[in-house]
């Protein structure tokens, strides 16, 4: 069976729970930058898959939405 191909601009309830964390890191450390605090979250970075892009920019979204 073949596997279902996510949606454009569509992400897992995971990586969307880890965007939404984005927010709160930014407002409970506002002086730290969104490479820190991704280093924070994520110490492995974004990863390589599919929706890597997508959830970068949507924990960027986040992190400027907090700032």
């Amino acid at each position: 069976m073949p596997r279902k191909r996510l949606a454009p601009g569509v992400l897992p309830l995971s990586q969307l729970d880890v965007a939404i964390s984005f927010y709160d890191m930014a407002a409970d450390h506002p002086s730290e930058s969104f490479e820190q605090i991704t280093k924070r979250l994520l110490p492995h970075g974004f990863g390589r898959s599919k929706t890597a892009a997508a959830f970068e920019h949507e924990a960027r979204r986040m992190f400027n939405l907090a700032r």
